[in-house]
């Protein structure tokens, strides 16, 4: 796999990432320690928009790239919206119709450790069940993990942003994606409106 190396010029202080949920367990992984985080907890495919990029197609990159997959954009849910490091961050929910092989996952975006070595963002991936092994997972994550998963609710008069969706690529090649995983075509999504309206997304 081609290594992409870590962009920081033209970046947003907004971030954007997806929630890959299979039944009562979520795909995680595991951040490479380094100086800054020398005992990282799991986290999600996640990291900043770029300039002129949605938050829907900065969660796609930011997934395939830390990940190997690729989602179309029609398998992401509505977005609920967190505060992580102070600054916005975008959760994107995908349903899996079944589990993805955790050999088959890799990370291609890399950062430079303070001995100068060039590295992996992530080291290792894994299912854990979020309601008994919420502990393993980020604290500024948890709450829109959890909000996903009915645990807990956002208020009476908060709403879900409104279906988000994007055209169904014709070839996406080798890349693991899911709509077109391995090859197999699954049905094609339900013709529905593509509102792009960010201001009704719920925010926490």
């Amino acid at each position: 796999m081609k290594i992409i190396n870590e962009i920081r010029e033209g970046d947003l202080n907004i971030r954007a990432g997806v929630i890959i949920r299979y039944r009562n367990f979520i795909l995680v992984q595991h951040p490479t320690p380094s100086e800054k985080w020398p005992n990282p907890l799991w986290e999600i495919p996640k990291g900043h928009l770029r300039s002129g990029e949605s938050p829907k197609d900065g969660a796609i990159r930011e997934c395939y790239e830390e990940s190997n997959i690729k989602f179309e954009p029609w398998k992401l849910e509505q977005p609920i919206q967190v505060t992580y490091s102070n600054a916005p961050l975008y959760l994107f929910l995908a349903n899996l119709d079944e589990p993805i092989l955790l050999n088959q996952l890799s990370c291609a975006s890399t950062f430079v450790d303070g001995d100068g070595k060039r590295k992996p963002e992530c080291d290792s991936y894994a299912y854990i069940n979020p309601y008994i092994q919420i502990n393993l997972i980020q604290d500024q994550l948890r709450f829109g993990i959890m909000y996903y998963f009915n645990k807990w609710h956002c208020q009476e008069d908060t709403q879900i942003a409104g279906p988000i969706m994007g055209d169904v690529p014709q070839n996406v090649g080798s890349v693991l994606s899911l709509g077109y995983k391995n090859g197999r075509v699954l049905p094609p999504p339900k013709k529905i409106s593509g509102a792009k309206d960010y201001s009704s997304i719920p925010v926490f």
